[in-house]
């Protein structure tokens, strides 16, 4: 039995807990929650698509039950929320092509998981020019205008290098590493010096993080694009580096159920904003948001929370049907 990867369920607690935070920091403003915001901003969703391209498998009927149908699940359930609870509108109209806020990851998940008979077509000494081909694929998509939150197509190429780096890194036969202090030192070093460019460079802003628009439209530049593509990969790198491969209590497990916390944290975000929860001072909402957020993954993380939300907000229970006919 092949043993478990607990570095990447550790680094998965991570990333969600990153996710939680970055979305309620939305939630109010200050001059240490905006550049802790574009920092989490600059690394969290690509090294989240990279885990997902490293546990990728081509499997048809686990696309269907396990992306799509949820997809289309939550695209209904967040835009009826979103119309009848928070915006207390008297009817919506249902729609499909442009996903409801975080919901363009499962899209953007469902492209790379149909692409990966192409994907994995690729013979071993291939991978590093397929993955630097998609960089660059990326990068001149930000020329495009006519790309952007419809189908989620720009993001789709803004974080397809980071699947398919994922995904053939998985391939990789890994040694036990000997671990180089210098090497981790000169990361450090290179992401301090990299946050603080995001920090102060006004070119860098939210809508640029997010992946969403041209260059046009979101007033920036293919170097600066190339730069956060950079970032991207270093984090992944610094994170595999420090983050041990092994069972730590509570996180580990936690680790190992993500969906679940990303798909139903959003409902608890958008109420926090139609109530108003963060109005204290900066440090007072930055630790709310913090306990929130590890309350969330705790509440909607666990083993038990997620074998219920497999069972119900999945097609597992469609896939039983067909099994018990």
């Amino acid at each position: 039995m092949e043993q478990r990867n607990y570095r990447m369920d550790n680094i998965r607690f991570l990333l969600i807990l990153c996710v939680l935070i970055g979305h309620f920091l939305e939630l109010f403003k200050g001059e240490f929650t905006s550049d802790l915001y574009k920092i989490i901003y600059s690394f969290h969703m690509p090294a989240f698509l990279f885990l997902t391209g490293y546990f990728a498998h081509f499997q048809p009927k686990k696309i269907i039950l396990n992306l799509i149908y949820p997809y289309i699940l939550f695209q209904i359930l967040y835009q009826l929320f979103d119309a009848f609870i928070i915006k207390k509108q008297q009817e919506v109209s249902l729609q499909f092509s442009t996903p409801y806020w975080l919901l363009w990851y499962l899209l953007v998940t469902i492209y790379c998981y149909l692409l990966l008979p192409f994907f994995d077509a690729v013979k071993p000494y291939s991978c590093v020019f397929m993955v630097c081909a998609s960089v660059l694929l990326s990068l001149l998509a930000g020329y495009d205008t006519s790309i952007g939150y419809y189908g989620s197509l720009a993001r789709f190429f803004s974080f397809v290098p980071f699947f398919l780096a994922g995904h053939y890194y998985s391939r990789i036969k890994r040694k036990q590493r000997d671990y180089s202090l210098w090497l981790i030192l000169l990361l450090i070093v290179f992401l301090f010096l990299a946050s603080y460019y995001i920090i102060e460079n006004p070119n860098i802003t939210r809508k640029v993080l997010y992946a969403s628009c041209s260059y046009e439209k979101a007033s920036y530049t293919f170097l600066i694009k190339l730069f956060l593509m950079l970032i991207g990969f270093v984090w992944i790198s610094f994170l595999l580096f420090i983050v041990p491969n092994k069972k730590v209590p509570l996180l580990s497990a936690l680790g190992q159920h993500t969906l679940p916390v990303f798909l139903l944290h959003g409902f608890l975000v958008k109420l926090a904003g139609k109530y108003k929860i963060f109005r204290y001072s900066e440090s007072e909402n930055l630790i709310l948001a913090l306990i929130f957020s590890v309350a969330i993954i705790c509440i909607f993380g666990n083993p038990w929370s997620a074998k219920w939300f497999q069972r119900i907000f999945t097609g597992k229970w469609i896939d039983n049907i067909n099994k018990s006919i």
